[in-house]
């Protein structure tokens, strides 16, 4: 096998990938500077091991006898022209409406040609997955050996779906993936109803919010003019480099903390993280929420959640995995948990679910040990997808008794998802050998509930 080929392929993969990562950059930035709605929730994308790409390979001379066996072989050749999704890229959004928006800014990228799409929302999967995918090429100029201009046809894989579709897509992977696994019927049929169910609610919310409301005249508009000689202060910018440092500082420690776990056999606990630091306006909104005056003193004193991680779990039990994690730094000096708040347990009376924690990262600059706040928000899968819903459906409008309903109904059921799924989780971990059993403190409250 040519080593040195798969090596110089996987680079133009990152290429690839790269090129892809800018063009989305670029749709976000277009919604953000015309609209004060953005219809895309997160991106994510990877690129195949090899080893996953040798055991599709395998896969397909099992289930595909249209090619020479010669084309199912483990060779760059093999990998370039038979696999059309070792480069991926998924995006997600709230609504069906987002959906569409998004695809159509996506036939305009320049650089890459569409070769296929799939539209798998209004023709679903016997599964009963729905997503809209696009295969396509991308083009990617190199050097080559004799340092002339050389363009690579690259091929990739969109996906753009819903978070509810998203929400039930990861998680049917995740069974599915699981070693040795075989679903029972019942649980395929199970994975079939969810999926219908988050279709249907995906076609209500589309039918209340098909276009973006304008906020509501009575919402209070920040006039940051004033806000201009605090932002533009020194120690304010300061103040704001040493936030970014410390979100870096506490994904890089989580993220090495997860690849340890899945480098010894345990199943991977973090779907996904995203990190933010407020921006101006929302820091004003929050100030002038609490009637204090825009100030440095103010910002650095009164707003804990400057900066702020989010943690998306597939399941459950998982979210314990993640504050385990967290005690663990804690007890390694890496950070101190300051106030914890759990949604999990106890709800909030709108629905809300959801794991809280502040701690304090310590970061060095300029040669001096400083204290930042961080908050974590940890949520699975299914609280985010109704996290994200609440906001769409309140965005810019004042409260609605009937949204509010909608929205605790919803809560009662997406709890309800997330104990089922977790059940039958924890009952194939149970038959896997040697597969751990998990002691953790929520398992208690799957006792009472039926899948």
């Amino acid at each position: 096998m040519p080593k040195n080929d798969l090596i110089e392929l996987f680079k133009i993969y990152d290429l690839a990938r790269d090129r892809l990562d800018r063009c989305i950059c670029e749709i976000k930035t277009y919604y953000l500077s015309t609209s004060q709605y953005n219809p895309i929730v997160h991106t994510s994308s990877r690129i195949k091991t090899m080893e996953s790409c040798a055991g599709k390979l395998q896969k397909l001379k099992a289930t595909n006898s249209i090619l020479d066996e010669s084309y199912y072989e483990f060779t760059a050749r093999n990998i370039n022209e038979v696999l059309d999704d070792v480069v991926g890229y998924r995006i997600i959004c709230p609504l069906l409406a987002d959906v569409y928006k998004v695809v159509e800014k996506i036939r305009e990228i320049p650089g890459i040609k569409i070769e296929e799409e799939r539209n798998y929302i209004e023709e679903p999967k016997k599964s009963g997955y729905t997503s809209y995918h696009f295969k396509l090429k991308v083009y990617i100029n190199i050097l080559n050996n004799n340092y002339e201009i050389e363009t690579k046809e690259i091929k990739a894989e969109i996906q753009v779906r819903t978070i509810g579709e998203d929400m039930i897509a990861t998680l049917d992977h995740q069974l599915n993936y699981k070693p040795t696994t075989v679903l029972p019927l019942q649980i395929k049929q199970y994975l079939k109803d969810i999926y219908t169910f988050v279709n249907i609610k995906d076609r209500e919310l589309n039918a209340r919010l098909t276009t973006q409301r304008e906020p509501s005249s009575s919402v209070r508009r920040i006039n940051l003019d004033e806000f201009l000689p605090v932002i533009d202060n020194e120690k304010f910018k300061t103040l704001t480099l040493m936030n970014r440092l410390a979100l870096e500082e506490l994904k890089n420690k989580l993220s090495h903390l997860v690849k340890e776990n899945v480098k010894n056999g345990f199943q991977k606990h973090i779907e996904h993280m995203t990190s933010r630091v407020k921006n101006s306006s929302r820091i004003a909104e929050k100030l002038r929420y609490y009637d204090m005056e825009i100030s440095y003193e103010n910002i650095k004193n009164v707003i804990h959640d400057f900066a702020g991680i989010k943690i998306i779990t597939p399941f459950f039990l998982s979210v314990d995995d993640v504050i385990d994690d967290i005690y663990e730094l804690q007890k390694n000096k890496e950070l101190e948990v300051i106030e914890v708040q759990d949604y999990i347990d106890n709800p909030k009376p709108n629905g809300y679910s959801g794991y809280h924690m502040l701690v304090v990262v310590p970061i060095t600059i300029n040669n001096t040990l400083q204290l930042v706040k961080v908050e974590i928000l940890i949520r699975t899968l299914a609280q985010e997808w109704w996290a994200v819903i609440e906001e769409r459906l309140r965005y810019g409008q004042e409260t609605n008794p009937e949204i509010s309903y909608y929205l605790q109904t919803m809560a009662a059921k997406i709890r309800e998802i997330d104990m089922n799924m977790q059940k039958i989780s924890s009952l194939i971990d149970n038959d896997q050998p040697g597969s751990p059993k998990n002691k953790r403190r929520r398992k208690e409250q799957l006792k009472n509930t039926t899948t």
